[in-house]
C-alpha cells in the first residue's frame, strides 16, 4: 500500500468521527440502546493533543447523524486523514460504515481506527475493511505520530502501538507504554461539543431541588484502569495499569468546565473511582476549598469505600455512587473472579446510606453458575442492602475477555461472529435466553414489591411489553428507532 510512505506535506487537514449508532445493533433480547447522554471523551483528548501541536483538526460527533449526512460533511470538510472511533463492540459497524464512505469520497484518504474493538480485533479489520492504519490501546500520543509520520512521509514501522496494512501484508509495531502522567494530556477539546445536545435522563438524583436531567452535565476521567481482572470485562486488557491524574488536575478541569460551559453535574467514568481514599479525600477537601458549586456521581467497588472518605465525598457534593456489584450469590462471584464478598456489599451499601449519598446497584444475569438458587441469594442481598436504584444487564460476551476465551475453547462463538452486524451475544452456554430474561424479570419485580413501588413496576412492564412490539414492527420495516423510543430503553433499563 504505497499510500502510506506518500508525503502528505504541510498542513495537513485532520477529521476526527465519533461514528453513527442509530441503526441499532441487536442482540438475542433486542436490547441495545443508544446512551446520547455525554460527548466522546476519547477524541477530544485526541483533538487536543492535535491542536496543541498546531495541526488543522475538527471533531464531530455522528452519533445521531445518517450515513448520507456523514458523506455531505466529508466532502465538504475534505481532509487527508479521518480518524474513526471504534470503541464500542456492539457499535462497530457504524464505524466501519464511515470508513466505506470515506474511501468512496477520496481513496487517498488515510482511516484510521482507534478504540478498545479496534485494538483487541485490529487483524480482521485491516483483513476486511478500508482502513489504513490501526490506532492499539492508548492513543493520544500514538495518534499525534501517526499523523507526524504521514505529513513528512517517514517509515510507520517507526511508530509504536499501531498496526497497518502494507500491501497484503498486516504488520504490527511493538507495543507502545501506556502514559505514565496523564496530567501530560491537556483537557479534553470541549469546544466541539454541544452539551445542550446530549439527552440526559430521568433519576431519582437532584441538586438544589433539580433533577440532574435539568442540569448540565460532562462526563469526565480522573484516573485509567483497574487492577482487577473480571472474566466478563476487557478494561484491565486495555489499559494495562492504573494511573491517576493530580487532585489540582482533576479539579482545575471542573472548575474550567463550570466557570466556561456552565457544567453543574459531572459523571466520572473512572473504573474504580475511589481505589485510592486518600486521594478521592483529597479531592474533595480541594472541591471543597475552591467553593466549587457543584454535584457528581461516580462507579466504584464495594471495597474500596471507608467513612470517612463518603463523609468527604457528601461534602464535596457526591449525590449518588453506581456499585457494580454483578451478583448476590459467592458461587457466582467466585467464577467471574470478581474478587468481592457480601459482607463488603452490605458493609458499602450501609455505610454510603448513612452518609446520605444514595447506592444504586449494578447487576448482571447470567455469569457463569447462575441458577434458581442464585437468582435467589441476589433477590436475598436486595432485601438487605436496600439500593435506590437498580440496573440489571444481561451477560453479554466481548472480545479480549476470558469468558470470550473460554466460549471460543468450547466452540460456542469464533471471530468470525465480529464480521456481522449483531451486537455482542448473550452468555447462553449454560442457560437460555428465555430463562435469563425469566430470572431478570425475577429480580426487577422483587426490587420494586420490596420497596412498596407496585405503580412503577406496573409502568416498567407495561413499557417493557409496549417497547418490545414496537422494536418488532421498527426491525420488520427496517426503519430508524425514534429517538424518543431509545430514551425508554434507557430509563427501562437504568430503573
Amino acid at each position: 500500500m504505497i499510500l502510506l510512505w506518500l508525503n502528505i506535506g504541510e498542513n495537513v487537514k485532520i477529521l476526527l468521527l465519533n461514528p453513527p449508532m442509530h441503526y441499532g445493533a441487536y442482540n438475542e433480547a433486542g436490547r441495545i440502546y443508544v446512551d446520547k447522554s455525554y460527548p466522546p471523551l476519547g477524541l477530544g483528548y485526541l483533538a487536543a493533543v492535535l491542536e496543541k501541536e498546531g495541526y488543522d483538526v475538527k471533531l464531530i460527533d455522528m452519533i445521531d447523524t445518517s450515513f448520507k449526512a456523514a458523506e455531505r460533511i466529508i466532502r465538504g470538510e475534505k481532509p487527508q486523514v479521518v480518524g474513526i472511533s471504534c470503541n464500542l463492540t456492539d457499535f462497530r459497524w457504524g464505524a466501519f460504515e464511515l470508513a466505506k464512505i470515506a474511501k468512496r469520497v477520496d481513496s487517498n484518504m488515510v482511516v484510521v481506527l482507534g478504540g478498545s474493538h479496534a485494538t483487541h480485533l485490529y487483524r480482521q479489520i485491516l483483513e476486511n475493511f478500508p482502513v489504513d492504519i490501526i490506532v492499539r490501546f492508548e492513543g493520544e500520543f500514538v495518534f499525534l505520530e501517526v499523523v507526524e509520520a504521514l505529513e513528512t512521509g517517514s517509515d510507520l514501522k517507526s511508530v509504536k502501538g499501531i498496526a497497518y496494512r502494507d500491501g497484503g501484508k498486516i504488520v504490527k509495531t511493538e507495543d507502545r507504554q501506556a502514559i505514565k502522567t496523564l496530567d501530560s494530556l491537556p483537557f479534553p477539546a470541549y469546544h466541539f461539543f454541544d452539551f445542550d445536545k446530549y439527552v440526559h435522563y430521568a433519576s431519582p438524583v437532584k441538586f438544589k431541588g433539580k433533577n440532574v436531567s435539568e442540569l448540565k452535565s460532562s462526563n469526565m476521567m480522573a484516573s485509567r484502569g483497574c487492577p482487577y481482572h473480571c472474566k466478563y470485562c476487557s478494561i484491565s486488557t486495555f489499559w494495562h495499569s492504573c494511573r491517576f491524574r493530580t487532585v489540582n488536575n482533576v479539579v482545575d478541569e471542573m472548575e474550567f468546565l463550570h466557570e466556561n460551559y456552565g457544567v453543574t453535574h459531572f459523571n466520572f467514568f473512572d473504573d474504580v473511582f475511589t481505589l485510592d481514599k486518600a486521594r478521592v479525600e483529597k479531592l474533595c477537601r480541594e472541591i471543597i476549598r475552591r467553593k466549587l458549586d457543584i454535584s457528581w456521581e461516580c462507579v466504584t467497588r464495594v471495597d474500596f469505600v471507608s467513612d470517612d472518605m463518603l463523609a468527604w465525598m457528601k461534602k464535596a457534593g457526591c449525590l449518588s455512587i453506581s456499585y457494580g456489584v454483578e451478583s448476590g450469590s459467592p458461587t457466582v462471584l467466585n467464577a467471574v473472579n470478581k474478587k468481592q464478598t457480601l459482607d463488603q456489599i452490605v458493609r458499602a451499601f450501609h455505610m454510603t446510606h448513612k452518609h446520605g449519598i444514595l447506592a444504586y446497584i449494578l447487576l448482571m444475569v447470567g455469569n457463569p453458575n447462575e441458577s434458581n438458587n442464585s437468582i435467589d441469594e441476589t433477590i436475598d442481598l436486595l432485601r438487605i442492602i436496600k439500593p435506590d436504584k437498580i440496573r440489571t444487564t444481561l451477560t453479554m460476551v466481548y472480545p479480549a475477555t476470558d469468558l470470550y476465551s473460554t466460549c471460543k475453547e468450547k466452540g460456542w462463538i469464533d471471530d468470525e461472529y465480529w464480521l456481522t452486524k449483531k451486537a455482542a451475544p448473550i452468555y447462553t452456554v449454560e442457560n437460555s435466553v428465555g430463562q435469563l430474561q425469566k430470572w431478570e424479570s425475577k429480580i426487577v419485580f422483587s426490587y420494586y414489591m420490596q420497596r412498596g413501588k407496585i405503580v412503577k413496576l406496573l409502568e416498567i412492564l407495561f413499557y417493557r411489553a409496549f417497547f418490545k412490539n414496537l422494536r418488532e414492527i421498527a426491525r420488520r420495516l427496517g426503519s430508524r428507532v425514534d429517538e424518543r423510543v431509545e430514551r425508554i430503553d434507557h430509563m427501562l433499563h437504568s430503573t
